[in-house]
């Protein structure tokens, strides 16, 4: 039976008090505990292997306000009837209200994203002084490496600009006057999420990968994945060049300026494939969410609700078992327009937001695939 599966969850939260220093110095005991049973054993994408991966808790200690009392990062499993809830305890003394931490597993080569989460940073809010909090269980998005690539696959990435906006003022982005368009990304080919300034010179040092304008406000990049390369999940986000938008935000990270901020595109590769073929918005996101645990008894995709719709409809589907799922949005010619998933998922019954407001929504039907 195939065990592995991801959900991808994209949030975004606004709390002002994050990361302010206290008057005073506050100590928690916390305790952790991670499932990690949908990526042990087998698994078409690879699989944790308690005798020589560990699983680690990150941060805390990120900044000069916070010290690590007691405790070991490394967490255990220490109920043999579970194998996949693996637990920790750490004592914390910050002067801080909150802190950034994540899970991460090692060695960092058995696993994508070198072996960090995918999602963004978690908080710690702190309780009053010596209290011991217990987190609720956890399901860490963390990836073990799956399968390399057999053979090359050519790779389309197409973004539209016609709705883009810059994060740093809110500002649509002058299209006449577009440089150009660019690309950073957790995997090579698309460039890289670590280092660099996120301005012009990352695209003489390879960390940011330039798009070619090509028809309206389209732009494209196009590249190879050799064979060889690892397939699985990626994550990339881009940035738009043009008069003075690298002295934005005082200068710092200028062009990482695709709004929402922090949220990042994604796709997965499967070594299946052969040419991948992609479209998205800059800053348009998309999500599809499960709604509740029953196990349908067939593949089934709903009439999307509201129906006609202005500019945001929901579109349901149930899948009866653990499947590689994708769900793509066409125009009556024939053309994708977007993918709202692509990528693994467990039996149940989904729902998929699709917002079109940046195009139009004429002539759009939706297809669903279960391969």
């Amino acid at each position: 039976m195939k065990k592995l599966f991801f959900i991808l969850l994209f949030l975004v939260i606004c709390v002002c008090s994050f990361g302010q220093n206290t008057s005073s110095t506050i100590t928690n005991t916390i305790h952790f505990t991670a499932d990690i049973s949908g990526i042990l054993g087998l698994g078409i994408g690879g699989a944790f292997n308690p005798d020589q991966d560990s699983l680690l808790v990150m941060g805390f200690d990120w900044d000069d306000s916070t010290t690590i009392i007691t405790g070991n990062r490394m967490m255990e499993n220490t109920d043999p009837f579970n194998p996949g809830i693996y637990t920790t305890t750490l004592t914390v003394q910050s002067s801080s209200d909150s802190l950034r931490w994540k899970f991460k597993a090692v060695p960092d080569s058995r696993f994508q994203n070198n072996g960090w989460e995918y999602n963004q940073d978690r908080w710690f809010v702190f309780d009053s002084s010596n209290s011991t909090v217990i987190l609720p269980d956890i399901v860490p998005d963390i990836r073990p490496n799956w399968p390399i690539l057999p053979s090359d696959v050519d790779l389309q990435i197409t973004v539209d600009m016609t709705f883009a906006h810059n994060k740093y003022n809110g500002m649509p982005i002058p299209l006449e006057e577009l440089e150009f368009v660019g690309i950073r990304g957790t995997v090579d080919f698309l460039g890289s999420l670590e280092g660099g300034c996120w301005c012009p010179d990352d695209t003489l040092t390879g960390l940011m990968k330039v798009f070619t304008h090509f028809n309206g406000n389209m732009w494209r990049y196009r590249t190879i994945i050799p064979a060889g390369t690892v397939s699985g999940a990626a994550e990339y986000r881009f940035g738009a060049m043009y008069p003075d938008a690298d002295t934005l935000n005082g200068g710092l990270f200028p062009l990482d300026n695709e709004v929402p901020p922090h949220l990042n595109h994604f796709i997965i590769i499967f070594a299946s494939q052969t040419t991948i073929t992609l479209w998205n918005y800059f800053g348009y996101f998309d999500s599809v969410e499960k709604l509740e645990d029953l196990i349908p008894t067939s593949i089934n995709l709903e009439q999307n609700y509201p129906n006609p719709f202005n500019p945001t409809t929901k579109i349901r589907y149930s899948i009866p078992e653990y499947s590689s799922v994708s769900l793509k949005v066409f125009n009556l010619l024939g053309e994708e327009i977007e993918t709202l998933f692509n990528g693994e998922q467990s039996a149940g019954v989904y729902e998929a937001t699709f917002d079109a407001s940046p195009i139009d929504k004429r002539g759009l039907f939706l297809y669903f695939k279960n391969r």
